[in-house]
């Protein structure tokens, strides 16, 4: 089973054993889809009691954990989902798999880089692209992002005038 990070353990709340959930996904309501969550990338199983989101962040009961003491143990855990849990629309990849993909014009086949990183702006994802001397921003929007093949490793591109 393969895993993903979903968020991280950041601190306990309250008397009864809850933890507050600093959620690394698109919508901490995610959270509250998953009734098991692992940690120390999967080898331990957390069942969960309770989901509820606050102010951006989850609160989640473990079952075991009936106190503050208990919760403590779990601090600053990272919690894990099966990666198959998640239906991704076409054209909609995990940040993880774009991180490492090669980076070649779709005309010339010319090799910019390699995807070092993506920043969510809001309105689309920008990725940066790591040459041997450069870093360049580009933008994850369909005119210039031509095809992305994960199995392949590969991203080609038609970059706007004046990027590179």
């Amino acid at each position: 089973m393969e895993l993903i990070e979903i968020g991280k353990i950041v601190n306990t709340h309250g008397i009864k054993g809850e933890v507050r959930v600093m959620p690394w996904c698109d919508s901490p309501v995610q959270l509250e889809r998953f009734d098991i969550f692992y940690t120390k990338n999967g080898s331990e199983k957390l069942v969960t009691q309770s989901v509820r989101i606050t102010k951006g962040m989850g609160i989640i009961k473990f079952k075991g954990y009936n106190n503050p003491d208990d919760a403590e143990k779990l601090r600053a855990q990272v919690l894990y989902v099966p990666k198959d849990s998640f239906e991704l629309e076409d054209g909609v990849f995990f940040v993880r798999d774009l991180i490492g993909l090669k980076v070649y014009d779709a005309d010339t086949e010319f090799f910019y880089g390699v995807i070092t990183d993506v920043i969510p702006t809001g309105s689309n994802d920008v990725y940066t692209v790591k040459s041997e001397f450069r870093e360049y921003l580009v933008p994850g929007i369909a005119d210039v992002v031509t095809q992305t093949d994960i199995s392949e490793g590969v991203m080609k591109i038609r970059p706007p005038e004046g990027l590179f």
